[in-house]
């Protein structure tokens, strides 16, 4: 009678183990590149500027931070605009960001083949059809604009001008000091939005949309 034979124990197979392993890279690898690519689509599509000033108040006040979109295809009369005017020597004494550049944060008010002018505190736009009264119900109460001469736009300028009349140094004053009008390639961005320092002014997801998403990308 022959002696029973213990079978030896086969060897376990430690290919899924290392498949599991592969996977997990894969995965890691995948996100990695993900958030890559969302940092690089946020950095080219947004922009943060904080507000040094009260030029725009009572709209956006010194402190804030604004929020951009620096798709400038579709900006209209009357949105609030991020202009970079780092090589314009009427505003080379405004602070610079960490890659030398300045901006200016203001309301734009005519573009290029517009006419304007302000006559008794009320700012007048001619499209080509004639001058019309501008609707500024984003002033103030209490608002007072000085009056200035006919400023005729040619193609490409643009014409800005700040919230805070009495505090703006805008469009009015390079008109006034004979310098070349602001040009519509200086959009940097148009505003989306903005908060207070520590306040939750946008509110809920919003807020946390803008601020942790946002910033968490862009500094």
């Amino acid at each position: 009678m022959e002696k029973y034979r213990k079978q030896p124990t086969p060897l376990k197979d430690k290919e899924p183990r290392s498949g599991l392993l592969w996977t997990v890279l894969y995965l890691i690898l995948v996100v990695i590149v993900a958030i890559l690519a969302g940092r690089l689509y946020v950095v080219n599509s947004y922009l943060i500027v904080p507000v040094d000033g009260s030029s725009m108040e009572q709209t956006v006040h010194d402190g804030d931070t604004v929020y951009a979109t620096r798709n400038t295809d579709g900006v209209r009369r009357g949105d609030i605009v991020v202009v970079e005017v780092s090589n314009v020597s009427h505003f080379s004494r405004l602070p610079t960001d960490r890659y030398g550049r300045s901006y200016i944060i203001k309301r734009l008010i005519a573009v290029g083949g517009d006419r304007v002018k302000c006559e008794n505190g009320v700012v007048y736009l001619d499209r080509g059809e004639g001058y019309q009264e501008v609707e500024e119900g984003y002033l103030a109460e209490g608002t007072v604009t000085e009056d200035f001469e006919e400023v005729v736009l040619g193609e490409g300028e643009i014409f800005v001008m700040g919230d805070h009349r009495e505090k703006s140094d805008d469009s009015r004053e390079l008109h006034r000091v004979g310098a070349k009008n602001l040009q519509k390639t200086m959009l940097t961005g148009v505003v989306l939005g903005w908060s207070l320092p520590g306040s939750a002014q946008n509110g809920g997801i919003e807020q946390f949309f803008v601020e942790g998403f946002l910033n968490g990308f862009l500094r």
